[in-house]
């Protein structure tokens, strides 16, 4: 066998092996939307057990969740497994083929497919930037939480909640590379926009240990791949077999009645903006920062705190005593120790009854508080047992006023305060 014929099977092998892994691993990872089913949860009930038993060659001693999410061992055991796989059903195609194979429109159907694909999730992830759904601002009890206790991934995510104006840009981005690959004109350059952003938030994935490793990697490969795609010519012979200019031509002139292609591409594309803004038309939020929050949600400075009757200094070496308390408004209660250390609670205010319901997350217990309403700002927290009695104040912070949360620009340094 002549070299040429050699380097033709490897590309054709490289390829067919490609567009397997890349079918298991979109229709297996957890991207949902609303009007797209989730083909992963459907399958989970087989890719459980399958997870297990690659963990056990794996000999993986710690417990780990068969679910499959953001950068679990599941997700990682799983694509390494649909590597394997296939590598393997790549082989046997490769075996059983016959030579009058039609690559061109094979190829074509992969180069759109992945186009559309990605053109949703850039999309999905720029609008969630641009309405401030991503990277929303901090809550109450991380503001006031010691900058050595932040995590970098945290404290990253905490430093663009901060600029709505940085999201709109970051997340414009996304959307234009979107609807970039949405068109054959203009595909390639989509390709090449998306793998510039998509090479950002890699780069910041990793370097800031925040768990979309994977899927941002698979991200990046689809663009690169689409990049490759669109930058043949009918001189450029990637694989001998498969021309890429050629093959896109043959695939929507050959294959496609201009007026059914027309129609089907409209309908994709309206599906496609349907799931994309259908999350924000059905909950009104089209800017998260100015949405509306839950009551008592903010931070709370405690000026008094009294247990039966003696009221408690607020010493460092009094773990009894509340410094700050905060209300987040995913349903969380957090008490802030003297020593600056938190602890969380499941939150529940009655306001029929005046009760606040503190549960602990580690044993289940309950605690009730009585709430009254001093004024706007301030509300007096009581607790009566067979043992104690407990009085807590509670001033509201206005958490607005921190540096954090100002808006000011600065052309020069002279500005600065």
């Amino acid at each position: 066998m002549s070299t040429k014929s050699n380097i033709i099977n490897i590309y054709l092998f490289v390829f067919r092996w490609l567009i397997i892994f890349v079918l298991f691993f979109i229709f297996t990872s957890p991207f949902d939307q609303p009007f797209i089913p989730a083909s992963h949860q459907w399958l989970q009930p087989v890719l459980n057990p399958l997870i297990d038993l690659i963990g056990k060659l794996f000999n993986i001693k710690y417990e780990f969740s068969k679910d499959l999410a953001s950068d679990s061992t599941s997700w990682y055991l799983l694509g390494f497994f649909w590597i394997i796989l296939s590598g393997m059903i790549s082989v046997c195609w490769s075996f059983f083929e016959k030579k009058n194979y039609h690559y061109n429109w094979l190829f074509g159907c992969f180069i759109v497919g992945i186009s559309y694909y990605l053109s949703l999730a850039l999309g999905t992830y720029g609008l969630s930037k641009v309405f401030k759904h991503q990277f929303y601002l901090a809550e109450p009890n991380l503001l006031y939480t010691p900058l050595g206790e932040i995590s970098p991934d945290l404290l990253f995510w905490t430093s663009m909640g901060t600029s709505h104006s940085y999201n709109i840009f970051m997340g414009g981005l996304e959307c234009f590379a979107a609807c970039l690959l949405l068109f054959r004109k203009t595909r390639f350059w989509g390709g090449v926009v998306a793998l510039g952003v998509l090479s950002n938030i890699l780069a910041i994935n990793f370097c800031f240990d925040i768990s979309v490793k994977l899927y941002s990697s698979f991200l990046l490969l689809l663009s690169i791949l689409i990049v490759l795609g669109h930058s043949g010519s009918t001189d450029f012979d990637i694989l001998y077999k498969i021309k890429p200019g050629i093959a896109l031509k043959e695939f929507y002139g050959k294959y496609f009645n201009k007026t059914i292609y027309r129609i089907l591409k409209i309908g994709i594309i309206g599906f496609l903006v349907l799931n994309l803004f259908y999350p924000y038309y059905y909950t009104g939020n089209y800017n998260d920062d100015a949405a509306p929050r839950p009551a008592f949600h903010g931070a709370y400075d405690i000026p008094v705190f009294i247990i039966n009757g003696d009221t408690i200094p607020s010493l460092l070496t009094d773990q009894r005593r509340w410094k700050k308390a905060f209300v987040h408004r995913r349903g969380y209660f957090i008490i802030q120790a003297m020593n600056d250390q938190m602890k969380d609670y499941k939150f529940e205010a009655d306001t029929i009854r005046k009760i606040w319901i503190l549960e602990d997350y580690t044993n289940g217990v309950k605690i009730d508080f009585n709430y009254k309403k001093i004024n706007e700002d301030e509300i007096l927290l009581e607790r009566i047992t067979s043992k104690d009695s407990i009085k807590i104040y509670l001033n509201k912070i206005n958490i607005e006023q921190l540096p954090i949360r100002q808006k000011d620009f600065h052309w020069t340094i002279d500005t600065y305060n």
